[in-house]
Parts: structure tokens; C-alpha cells; sequence
């Protein structure tokens, strides 16, 4: 909602946090680099993924034959939600 319209309806406006503002366009086009250590480990878990295009999401996801990650360095959880959704794929 837009300030203006919140303080004439007198209501708070909604704000999002920063995470969820970014467009998906923003998001389809944000590509990570993974090292080449993590590369090697997810190779040998699944070779069926391409490495080569691994995207920038919120969430650890399997996209097609694609990969998102959140960021190239993933801290413990995410690691866990990863090695959870490689065993099961």
C-alpha cells in the first residue's frame, strides 16, 4: 500500500521485507558461482543437475534439470536442505 493511501485511511502501511521485494525477473536472471569444491560434492550426490546455471533464489530448490541456491556460500542449514533434496531427487 502506498503511504499516502495509509495515512488517509488511516492504517499502517504494509511493508515487505527486503528478501521478498525483488521482482522474479530480478530473480530469473541472478546466476551463482558455485566453488569448485561444492561442485565436485554435488556431482558425485547428482549428475544429472547443470552446474554450469545455477540460480539465485530464497529457498534451496530443484528447478528442471537447474539448481537454486540463496547464495554461493550456504550456511549449515542450507547446506542440510540440500543434501536433503539431492538424496531424494
Amino acid at each position: 500500500m502506498h503511504p499516502l493511501h495509509a495515512d488517509i485511511l488511516d492504517v499502517s502501511p504494509l511493508v515487505l521485507k527486503h528478501t521478498h521485494v525483488a521482482s522474479t525477473s530480478d530473480q530469473a536472471n541472478a546466476y551463482i558461482e558455485l566453488s569448485q569444491q561444492m561442485v565436485i560434492d554435488i556431482g558425485l550426490v547428482n549428475t544429472q543437475l547443470d552446474l554450469n546455471v545455477v540460480q539465485q533464489g530464497y529457498d534451496v530448490a530443484i528447478n528442471g534439470q537447474g539448481l537454486i541456491l540463496p547464495s554461493g556460500q550456504l550456511n549449515s542449514e542450507q547446506k542440510r536442505q540440500l543434501w536433503k533434496l539431492l538424496s531424494e531427487s
